[in-house]
């Protein structure tokens, strides 16, 4: 038996705009449904970026194709794309489904193993060190300071910055102090 058509069959994509909004590093999947009045149409799928990977790439209608949108290379600003969903023999052959994204900063967090530091040094005794580890999100830029509540330069960091993850190292002299109990403090930024 053979059907005969009165009109060429159509293809449709929906939704037919995708806008998408995600940090930096993230990735997201976006249903796109295919249908068509003629079950069975064939159709095939290719995406205009390399941010957006379509599965599967070729099928029959109905059909789902996942559209995996994924930010890793990609810096924070505005991108745009498509998906190209075609078939010679449907009109109109080609269906345009645009995409939107919007990639932003990611978060970077912050944390610091040792939230307190006590140096016991007798005078004229050589300086003394204590590590810091500091974690986070790999790759964060930080820095670090060091201030006394005395205003002198008894208590020192190094290195004055880096990046996650990394160890901090605080050296606390006692040259030119005289005994007493000194405070200090050392701030970590990224």
């Amino acid at each position: 038996v053979r059907a005969v058509l009165p009109r060429v069959p159509s293809l449709t994509a929906s939704p037919t705009n995708v806008n998408v909004s995600l940090i930096a590093g993230g990735w997201l999947s976006q249903p796109i449904a295919l249908a068509s009045p003629v079950a069975g149409l064939a159709w095939s799928a290719s995406a205009s970026a390399s941010w957006l990977t379509l599965t599967p790439t070729s099928g029959a209608t109905p059909a789902t194709v996942s559209v995996g949108i994924n930010t890793v290379s990609l810096p924070p600003g505005t991108y745009t794309g498509s998906i190209t969903i075609s078939n010679p023999l449907a009109s109109p052959s080609q269906e345009t489904v645009s995409v939107g994204l919007t990639v932003s900063a990611s978060t970077a967090s912050l944390s610091v193993a040792s939230a307190a530091l006590n140096f016991q040094i007798p005078q004229g005794a050589p300086a003394q060190s204590q590590s810091i580890q500091i974690g986070g999100t790999g790759g964060t830029v930080w820095q670090a300071t060091a201030a006394t509540s005395s205003g002198s330069t008894w208590l020192s960091v190094s290195p004055g910055a880096g990046q996650i993850p990394a160890s901090l190292t605080v050296s606390a002299s006692s040259v030119n102090l005289a005994p007493g109990t000194y405070k200090g403090s050392v701030t970590i930024q990224a």
